[in-house]
Order: C-alpha cells, then sequence, then structure tokens
C-alpha cells in the first residue's frame, strides 16, 4: 500500500513538474491545501473512473437489452408518485442545482473582486506565486469540480442514460484534471479567467 501511494504521489509531482518546473514543492502555497496531495487527487480521480465503468457495463448489459414496453414499465413504477426514492431524488436535485448555481456565483464574484484588488486586466497579468488570495478561490473551484461529479451519479441513479454520454465524462474528468495542476502549481495571475469564465 505504501508503495502505490508513493508511486501515485512521484507520478503525481512529475506531473506538475512538467507544467511548470520552476515552481518547487516547497515554495507552493496551495501544497498542503485539502485535496492537493496527488494521491487525494489520483483517488477520487480512478473512483470516479470506476464509478463510470461499472454505470457503463450496467448500461450495455442491463439498460439497453431489456425490452422497450418493459423497461418504460420500470421507469414508469419508479417514477410514481408512491416511491420514496422518486420523492427523495425530485426534492434532491433542486436542491443540488441551487447549491450549484449559488457557489459558482460566489466563487466568480469573488475572483473577480479579488483580481480587481490586485490590478489584473483581462490578459498578461503578473504572477507572484506567494498570494493566497487568487489560489484560495482556485482551489474552491477545484473542490466544486469534485462535487459536480454528483452530477453525473444522479444521471446513473436516474438512468437518463441519453445523458451519460462520452462528452460528459471527459468534460468532468479534464476539467478536474486541469483546475488540479492550476490550483497545484498555476494558481495566480491569468488563472483567474479560467475561474470567472466557467
Amino acid at each position: 500500500m505504501a508503495f502505490n501511494i508513493l508511486f501515485l504521489n512521484n507520478l503525481g509531482e512529475r506531473i506538475l513538474q512538467y507544467f511548470n518546473a520552476s515552481l518547487k514543492p516547497g515554495r507552493r502555497v496551495t501544497k498542503d491545501w485539502f485535496m492537493i496531495n496527488p494521491t487525494h487527487f489520483f483517488i477520487v480521480f480512478f473512483t470516479y473512473f470506476i464509478f463510470i465503468f461499472i454505470a457503463y457495463i450496467y448500461k450495455s448489459l442491463y439498460a439497453t437489452h431489456q425490452n422497450p414496453d418493459k423497461l418504460s414499465k420500470i421507469k414508469a413504477s419508479s417514477k410514481s408518485k408512491n416511491s420514496r426514492s422518486y420523492i427523495t431524488l425530485e426534492k434532491l436535485v433542486p436542491i443540488y442545482n441551487l447549491i450549484q448555481v449559488l457557489l459558482s456565483a460566489l466563487i466568480c464574484v469573488l475572483t473577480i473582486y479579488n483580481a480587481r484588488k490586485r490590478g489584473f486586466s483581462l490578459f498578461y497579468n503578473y504572477v507572484d506565486f506567494s498570494k493566497t488570495n487568487i489560489a484560495f478561490w482556485c482551489w474552491l473551484f477545484y473542490l466544486n469540480k469534485i462535487f459536480d461529479f454528483v452530477d453525473t451519479i444522479l444521471i446513473v441513479i436516474k438512468q437518463n442514460w441519453n445523458q451519460f454520454s462520452f462528452l460528459h465524462v471527459y468534460h468532468h474528468i479534464s476539467i478536474f484534471l486541469i483546475m488540479w495542476i492550476n490550483t497545484s502549481v498555476g494558481y495566480d495571475g491569468d488563472v483567474y479567467y479560467i475561474i470567472v469564465s466557467k
């Protein structure tokens, strides 16, 4: 187990060094922040990937090969107003969406505020890796990408297979990877524009 953790840490550090070789691990202000450690990143990454793999197998073997008439009856019965799981899920989705909208708005507004406070323009801003104000919002945005994985879980639970696409999965995995790299070694300067535009 220790070997695997060491391997994941070394792999993560090699990735981070590739993207910013001049920023040594000791100088990173985010290095000890929650979920920035390469091992934590890879645990979440592989857990999501395994969930996607299992959901895809389920979709391929069971959901798409059932009799369409039988499948519609199953969906209708699971969506009946008497079903407790349906009622709970129908209440959970709007709450999840509201939390996402409010959190995204908060991150956007406060990132703009901190960027203006630092005197940033739209592009070509100076980078100061000792500052933590933009780094904090970059980190919070990165954590929000982990929370975004709930979207995929809800799609699978609701069996909305038309939304369970390669593009959906690619988007979540790539943004999660990009934001981990940015939060680890590129958390200042023009990164604020990425946070605000998302």
